[in-house]
C-alpha cells in the first residue's frame, strides 16, 4: 500500500526526500493532505482512485512521527463506518501489502482530492473532540460527486466506486446485497384521492451501493416506521424487490 504525503503532509511529519508514487495501482493507494477547517488541522485521507477517504481531527505529535501506521488504523475505521467487514477489510489489506510513504499519486488524484475538500469545507460539519476520527465529516467527503482520477475524470460518488473496485480484486462485500435508500417521500396521488383502507404509501428513493440501480419505490410507510427505515438507511435487497 503506497501513502502519498503532499508538501503541506510532508513538512508537518518532518519528511523529506520520499521516492516518487507509482500511479499502476491507484486502488491500493492514498493520499494524505493537512489543511485547516474552523482553525483546526483536519487530515484529509482518500483514495488515489475513487476518493473513498475519512475526515481527521486532533492529531497528537505522535501521530506524525507514525503517520503510516495511524493511516491504516484510520482507513480501517473508515471501511468499517461504510459498512465493510473486518474479514472483508482484511482481505483488501493483504492485496494492498505493507504501508510504503511516497510522494503524492499525480495532479489528476490530488486535484480531485482537493475539489472534494473544497466541497466539504462549505458544510457545516460538527466537529467531535472526543475521536480523532469525524463521522460526520468522513460522511460528507464519501457522498460528493466529483472526479476521480482512476475514472477517466468522470464524475463519481465515492463509495458507490470503491464497492465497483472492491468487486473487481475478487472480493464480493456483503454490501453487495442492500440497497441504500437515499431519500423518502409522501406518494404523490395526483388527482385521485386514496382508497379507504388503503396503506399511506411512500416513495424512497433506492439505488445499490455500486449505483448500478437507482429508482423510485412505493413502499408502506408505516412499514418503514416499524423497521426504522429512514434517509441513509441499508436495506437488504429483497425487503424492496417484494415492493417491485
Amino acid at each position: 500500500m503506497q501513502i502519498g504525503l503532499t508538501s503541506k503532509m510532508q513538512k508537518q511529519c518532518k519528511l523529506t526526500k520520499l521516492p516518487e508514487a507509482s500511479e499502476e495501482d491507484l486502488f491500493f493507494s492514498w493520499d494524505v493532505n493537512i489543511d485547516k477547517y474552523m482553525n483546526r488541522n483536519v487530515l484529509y485521507i482518500a483514495n488515489a482512485s475513487d476518493r473513498l477517504g475519512c475526515i481527521i481531527c486532533g492529531m497528537k505529535p505522535s501521530m506524525y512521527k507514525n503517520i503510516a501506521d495511524f493511516v491504516v488504523k484510520w482507513i480501517r475505521k473508515m471501511m468499517l463506518f461504510e459498512g465493510y467487514t473486518e474479514s472483508e477489510i482484511d482481505a483488501y489489506m493483504e492485496k494492498a501489502g505493507e504501508p510504503v510513504i511516497t510522494k503524492t499519486h499525480g495532479r489528476k488524484a490530488v486535484g480531485a482530492m482537493s475539489q472534494t475538500f473544497m466541497s466539504f469545507t462549505w458544510a457545516d460539519m460538527y466537529i467531535n473532540e472526543d475521536d480523532e476520527f469525524q463521522i460526520e465529516g468522513t460522511s460528507i467527503v464519501n457522498g460528493i460527486l466529483g472526479k476521480s482520477a482512476g475514472y477517466n475524470d468522470d464524475y463519481i460518488y465515492p463509495r458507490e466506486c470503491f464497492l465497483k473496485d472492491m468487486k473487481k480484486i475478487g472480493i464480493v462485500p456483503r454490501l453487495d446485497s442492500f440497497y441504500l435508500i437515499t431519500d423518502i417521500k409522501e406518494d404523490d396521488y395526483g388527482c385521485e384521492e386514496r382508497l379507504e383502507g388503503e396503506p399511506l404509501m411512500a416513495l424512497c428513493l433506492v439505488h445499490s451501493m455500486d449505483g448500478e440501480f437507482r429508482e423510485w419505490v412505493r413502499i408502506p410507510d408505516q412499514l418503514l416506521v416499524d423497521k426504522g427505515i429512514d434517509r441513509k438507511s441499508l436495506v437488504p435487497r429483497e425487503f424492496v424487490d417484494q415492493f417491485q
